[in-house]
């Protein structure tokens, strides 16, 4: 199933690697706000990390 649902991403149109690439430019805020959910999500992991013992 997971091969399935892997193989039908990979064909669709500008999803994965198989479809295509769009012609895209990011704006400003738009990295921006990628940047930030990066910074988010490293944040939250490394006091999960903390909190187990892990550092």
């Amino acid at each position: 199933m997971i091969n399935q649902l892997h193989n039908y991403g990979s064909t669709m149109p500008w999803v994965r690697h198989g479809g295509g690439q769009r012609d895209v430019e990011l704006t400003r805020i738009e990295a921006l706000g990628v940047v930030r959910a990066a910074a988010a999500v490293w944040i939250v992991m490394t006091i999960n990390l903390d909190k187990e013992g892990r550092f």
